[in-house]
C-alpha cells in the first residue's frame, strides 16, 4: 500500500494555541496537502491517525473552544474524530467524553493515539493532565462500533497517561494501551511506573509489567510511550526508565 497519512504535531498550547490540522498523503513519489476540515472555526490539532486501506483513515485530534476563563494563555479544547475515504472527511463531535461531566474541556485534552482492527472496530486512548483545579491526570478511553463513539473507561486506573495502543487481532482481549501510571496525585516520579491495559470483555485491565530495578537510591520505574502488534502474533512496547541521573531505552514484549 502507499498510501499514508501525517498529521501536524501539538505544538506549544501555551503560546501558540490558535492552530490548523494539517494532513499530507503520500502516494508513492511524492507527499501533497489535503485540505482538512477547521473544526469549529478556530482551529486544532490532529494527533494519530490508522488506515485500514487508502480508503478508510480514522484520525483523533482536538479543537479549540476558546478559552479557560480569565487565563488567555490557557485554551480549552475538546476531542474530534475525523474519517478519511481517500477524498471527503466526515467529522465527529464524540459525546462520549466532550459532554461527559470531568471529562470535558477542563481545561483541555490530550488525545494520544487510535487503533482499528475494521470498519466496525477502534479504541482511542488520552488523558486530561489537569482535572478540578490539580495536576492528576485523568485517562480517558473510547471505542468506535462503526456508528458512533461511546466511552470506554471501565477499569482504568486513577492517576494515568495512556500513551499508545495497538491491537493484534480483532476478538475480545485482542488490543492493549501503554503509558505511565503514578502512585498519587503528585505525580512524584518516585511513584512512576510503566501501564499496560488489555481491553477486554468490555473494560480495561492492569496486565503485570517487569519490575525494573532501582537506580541510584530512586524508586522510578520508567513509562512506555508506544506500542505495535503483528497480527496473530506478539507485541512489543517501548519507552524509557532510570539509569543513573538520568534514563535509558526500555523494551518490553507481550502476548
Amino acid at each position: 500500500m502507499r498510501f499514508c497519512d501525517v498529521l501536524r504535531g501539538r505544538g506549544n498550547h501555551g503560546k501558540s494555541p490558535w492552530t490548523q490540522p494539517l494532513t499530507e498523503v503520500w502516494n508513492g513519489g511524492g507527499w501533497r496537502i489535503v485540505k482538512t476540515p477547521a473544526v469549529g472555526g478556530r482551529g486544532g490539532s490532529l494527533q494519530t491517525v490508522t488506515c485500514l486501506s487508502s480508503s478508510w483513515c480514522m484520525v483523533l485530534g482536538e479543537y479549540f473552544k476558546g478559552h479557560l476563563g480569565p487565563y488567555r494563555d490557557i485554551p480549552r479544547t475538546q476531542w474530534v474524530a475525523q474519517r478519511f475515504n481517500g477524498h471527503r472527511w466526515t467529522v465527529q463531535h464524540p459525546a462520549a467524553i466532550n459532554d461527559r461531566p470531568g471529562l470535558g474541556p477542563d481545561p483541555w485534552n490530550f488525545v494520544t493515539a487510535v487503533a482499528c482492527t475494521s470498519r466496525r472496530t477502534c479504541l482511542g486512548v488520552g488523558y486530561i493532565p489537569l482535572t478540578q483545579g490539580d495536576e492528576s491526570p485523568t485517562p480517558f478511553a473510547v471505542r468506535w462500533n462503526g456508528r458512533a463513539w461511546s466511552a470506554a473507561l471501565k477499569g482504568l486506573p486513577r492517576f494515568a497517561q495512556p500513551s499508545g495502543v495497538a491491537c493484534n487481532g480483532a476478538g475480545s482481549g485482542r488490543c492493549f494501551a501503554v503509558g505511565q501510571v503514578f502512585g498519587s496525585a503528585e505525580l512524584s516520579e518516585t511513584s512512576q511506573a510503566p501501564l499496560v491495559l488489555r481491553w477486554k470483555t468490555n473494560r480495561w485491565a492492569t496486565m503485570s509489567t517487569p519490575r525494573i530495578p532501582a537506580q541510584g537510591g530512586q524508586r522510578q520505574h520508567g513509562g512506555l510511550a508506544g506500542i505495535s502488534c503483528v497480527h496473530g502474533g506478539g507485541c512489543r512496547a517501548v519507552g524509557y526508565r532510570p539509569r543513573g541521573t538520568g534514563t535509558t531505552t526500555l523494551v518490553e514484549s507481550g502476548p
